[in-house]
């Protein structure tokens, strides 16, 4: 798949979700609604923020990295872009729900900060060490 297939494909899809999401959130009456309309606004949501996370920290990173490879910039922008979208996705669905509160914020944002610290301590731990 070349870069423009790439964007051209992205691109149709987070325009399309976007639409999905603007005829969900104007045409869903949420009083009669049974959940499947609950489902289909958080799921439209997410996609659409995906979809514009990667596009723009695509366009971000191939400008700050110009010389790294394209499917590392494609694979790194579209992993942060999920992880954003799902935490922004979760803290509407808990502020939704009315169980975001100033605690539930800070222990929400402590384990987010710990699986990155994680993630990054993992990473560096293992570059130095070779394969035996």
């Amino acid at each position: 798949m070349t870069v423009r297939q790439f964007l051209t494909i992205i691109s149709l899809g987070t325009g399309f979700c976007f639409i999905a999401w603007l005829f969900i959130l104007f045409n869903v009456d949420p009083t009669t609604d049974t959940g499947l309309g609950f489902v289909f606004f958080y799921t439209s949501l997410l996609m659409f923020l995906v979809g514009l996370g990667s596009l723009l920290m695509f366009f971000i990173q191939s400008r700050m990295h110009p010389k790294e490879p394209i499917f590392r910039i494609v694979q790194r922008s579209v992993a942060l872009s999920t992880g954003i979208s799902v935490l922004i996705v979760l803290l509407l669905l808990l502020f939704a729900k009315g169980i975001l509160h100033i605690w539930n914020f800070t222990i929400f944002l402590a384990i987010v900060v710990f699986f990155v610290l994680f993630r990054l301590s993992l990473r560096l731990g293992t570059k130095g060490k070779t394969n035996r």
